[in-house]
């Protein structure tokens, strides 16, 4: 989308006349011509018209390095608009300049008034500012080959105001006399702006190659800081989630397949010990969660059946991480507890073996340790998350064939599984620890 053009011209001529004790500056000179610019534009012979018609037919006013429609944000350029302008044009004329050139003339006045006119009147006067620059929106505009150069034609365009400037582009403007004599085209691009937003975006002004790539620098710079505020945002939003609710930040990364770190799964296995479920239940909760850590994804069921058994949402981090704790030195207490047995009886049983011959000592306790014997299998089952992936896959099939039966004979799961998460954890909680019978999932044998 294009952009504001300014053209800037060669220096003016500056005359400065008293009348009746009044000092006034005046300022002639071409601020157009049909010569090619610095950075390959031609203003046609038709566009000079077509200025000079507006500069008759509207109040043109000048102003300093185009300040009314410049500024780094919105509300400085809304200031910068109300500034009072430095001048105003008078006359305006298309000349011949001879060899099928062509310029537009000006007569204007600085502005007596305005609190800068003595600074203004002194950088006009020492040639700081001797060119001219003017505003406007293309709108008829062709690109033709000329000499081997792509040049861009303006054949018309809107006029908004005209600045005085010290950098020259256009070096066959002359401005050939300064007088001194007052933006209506400002307002009235105030009014077309509220109609049309993208005005704003059309604006031109032709600028230096140099200032060009200074702009364009700093433009890529303000996008990268705003990709790099933007990312900060996300991983500030994703920490907040993760500290409001932790156990809802660990389900949708089980629902999307990510593996749990060692944290993770700690807390969901705190939140599997403070959870109701028994019979059943529990033994189906066990077996997706020993799924989960052995880093296999759950069907959507599963994930839905799990959570609706598991799911705990605590407000705080502090609250989960207090349930980890505790969880974490009852089950270190179990296992050191099985460990301390396994020790006990591994020696009982093996004098036992040995000492059958003598066959005079199974009235002493070590008789009702033998049925104690499978204890040592539960070991395995504790620590069933660590064991063998074909037993896991075993475990799995039997799952989905408890799964698929449940999704057939019960109803209740389908209309569970319609409802908001939020609200089917508490309605189904309840029933489970008050009504046994009615729980869907004691049904699963």
């Amino acid at each position: 989308m294009e952009r504001p053009s300014f053209i800037f011209t060669t220096p003016f001529n500056v005359n400065v006349v008293e009348e009746k004790g009044v000092e006034r500056v005046f300022l002639e000179g071409l601020i157009s011509t049909t010569d090619l610019d610095l950075v390959n534009d031609i203003v046609t012979k038709n566009c000079l018209e077509s200025m000079q018609r507006q500069i008759l037919e509207r109040s043109i006013k000048l102003d300093i390095e185009h300040e009314s429609f410049r500024g780094d944000t919105i509300e400085e350029k809304e200031i910068n608009k109300t500034k009072i302008p430095a001048g105003k044009i008078t006359d305006a004329t298309v000349v011949d300049l001879g060899d099928e050139r062509f310029g537009l003339r000006i007569k204007a006045e600085l502005n007596r008034f305005n609190p800068r006119f003595d600074e203004i009147k002194g950088n006009v006067l020492e040639r700081y500012l001797d060119a001219y620059s003017i505003a406007f929106i293309p709108t008829k505009v062709a690109h033709v080959e000329k000499d081997g150069v792509m040049v861009r034609l303006l054949d018309d365009d809107s006029l908004l105001n005209v600045a005085l400037t010290g950098n020259a582009v256009n070096t066959g403007a002359l401005n050939q006399k300064v007088f001194l004599k007052a933006i209506d085209a400002v307002e009235e691009y105030k009014k077309q702006k509220l109609d049309d937003p993208e005005l704003e975006n059309k604006l031109e002004v032709k600028t230096s190659p140099k200032e060009r790539r200074t702009q364009a620098r700093n433009a890529a710079i303000s996008e990268g800081e705003e990709d790099e505020d933007g990312n900060d945002k996300k991983k500030k939003k994703k920490k907040e989630e993760v500290k409001e609710n932790p156990l809802s930040y660990i389900f949708n990364k089980i629902m999307s397949g990510k593996i749990l770190d060692k944290r993770e799964i700690k807390l969901l296995g705190a939140a599997m010990d403070v959870s109701d479920n028994k019979g059943t239940s529990a033994q189906l909760a066990k077996e997706l969660f020993n799924k989960i850590t052995s880093g296999l994804r759950l069907s959507w069921k599963e994930y839905y059946v799990f959570k609706e058994l598991v799911a705990i949402e605590y407000p705080q981090d502090e609250m989960a991480e207090t349930v980890k704790s505790n969880h974490d030195h009852t089950r270190d207490k179990q296992l050191n507890y099985r460990r301390l047995k396994m020790t006990e009886d591994q020696p009982g049983e093996t004098p036992g073996k040995e000492s059958k011959p003598e066959g005079e000592q199974p009235e002493g306790g070590e008789a009702p340790e033998a049925p104690e014997a499978p204890a040592a299998p539960e070991a395995p089952a504790e620590g069933k998350p660590e064991g063998g992936s074909e037993e896991k896959a075993v475990d799995l099939k039997a799952l989905s064939g408890r799964l698929d039966v449940a999704e057939k004979n019960l109803e209740e799961i389908k209309a569970l599984l319609k409802r908001p998460i939020h609200k089917s954890l508490s309605e189904t909680r309840e029933p489970a620890a008050g009504e046994k019978a009615k729980d869907p999932l004691d049904t699963i044998k």
